[in-house]
């Protein structure tokens, strides 16, 4: 913005002098308006691919093959949700009744054998579900189900989320184009959600094997996928837990996406470090060795390094997120050591993915 100056030139004569100068700026703020709000629909997108680049077995020392063929593969996961977010009420710019509809939740697994649909988890809201949720002055939520069935899962119908994940990359204060500010840890957690890779699921018949009779069933993944479904665990784990990097750019206040002029914020989310430890074995084995003996760690080394680039549009007019894309490379690796009186097993594996996470809204009135 300009404005005009007047200034008196010597001599008896006046002349106005008109000079061309910025305004002075505090910037822009970038809030999602909830009272503005009526209802908006979030859909959310997720895919991880992992491949297994590299493996090697070696029994006391030396190199062997794996059983059943090289045991190198990869699987994508893929999730997707719609929930239908209608704002009742809000206090200083916070909703404090929410109806939201579940309707769309389901993921699947694609491997070299095909594509699986992830089977239904009873501590998720199936599709369909409809939930009223009220804040009171002290902050409790009161959930009643609408329509549906609620899933076992206390945490589920004690708490639910009142703002949207996104907020957290939004700046603090008013900023100006170009401007950055850092995200923590939490942040990064909290706009990432469940970003994983799942275990395939396993075929009949397969992934059970029995010690001794048919009293002792031990069950475990298929042959020739142990190693590849235990570093999945274990990768899905330090994405949860690892210590993120974050910082966020102002780039632009006038990109046009789908119809509406956004500002632009671009992001970035790095992590690197070791994989969490993790114990031998699991159920009746683990209950009966931790009543005489510590469990034995498998993962003696492990790291992995991510990272993120990503790109949100929050609309100026309608002042909430309009698209969010994220994508980056995730590599880690792992060596597995078990021994057994004489005998020396190992395995070292080094693994590569792709992760992408989309987000999309829409702004309906009721």
């Amino acid at each position: 913005m300009l404005h005009l100056l007047s200034a008196a030139l010597p001599g008896s004569l006046a002349i106005a002098s008109t000079l061309l100068l910025p305004l002075p700026t505090d910037g822009v703020t970038l809030k999602t308006d909830y009272e503005a709000l009526q209802i908006l629909r979030v859909e959310r997108s997720t895919s991880f691919s992992l491949e297994t680049v590299a493996l090697e077995l070696k029994v006391n020392g030396e190199p062997m093959d794996r059983p059943g063929g090289p045991g190198l593969g990869g699987a994508t996961t893929t999730m997707k949700s719609v929930v239908l977010n209608d704002y009742k009420t809000t206090s200083e710019g916070i909703p404090t009744h929410i109806v939201r509809t579940f309707e769309e939740l389901g993921g699947s697994i694609e491997t070299a054998d095909g594509e699986q649909d992830l089977p239904a988890n009873p501590a998720q809201p199936e599709a369909g579900l409809k939930i009223d949720i009220q804040v009171d002055d002290e902050g409790e939520q009161a959930i009643t189900v609408v329509e549906g069935d609620a899933p076992e899962n206390e945490k589920f119908m004690k708490k639910q989320a009142m703002v949207l994940a996104l907020d957290v990359l939004l700046p603090a204060d008013a900023v100006e184009v170009d401007a950055t500010w850092e995200l923590d840890a939490d942040a990064v957690r909290k706009a990432l959600g469940q970003v994983m890779p799942a275990r395939a699921p396993r075929p009949e018949g397969q992934g059970r094997r029995r010690r001794g009779d048919d009293r002792f069933p031990q069950d475990g993944p298929p042959q020739g996928r142990r190693g590849r479904s235990r570093g999945n665990a274990a990768i899905g784990q330090f994405l949860k837990e690892a210590e993120w990097v974050g910082e966020a750019k102002l780039t632009s206040l006038e990109i046009e996406h789908e119809g509406e002029m956004c500002a632009l914020i671009e992001v970035k989310f790095e992590a690197s470090g070791e994989l969490p430890e993790r114990q031998f074995g699991g159920g009746r084995a683990r209950r009966e060795r931790s009543a005489s003996s510590p469990i034995l760690p498998i993962a003696l080394e492990g790291e992995a390094e991510v990272e993120l680039k990503g790109k949100l549009y929050f609309s100026i007019e309608g002042k909430h997120p309009v698209a969010f894309e994220l994508q980056g490379k995730l590599s880690a690796s792992e060596t597995t050591v078990r021994d057994r009186g004489e005998r020396s097993m190992s395995m070292y594996q080094e693994q590569e993915g792709e992760i992408s996470l989309t987000y999309a809204f829409g702004s309906e009135e009721r």
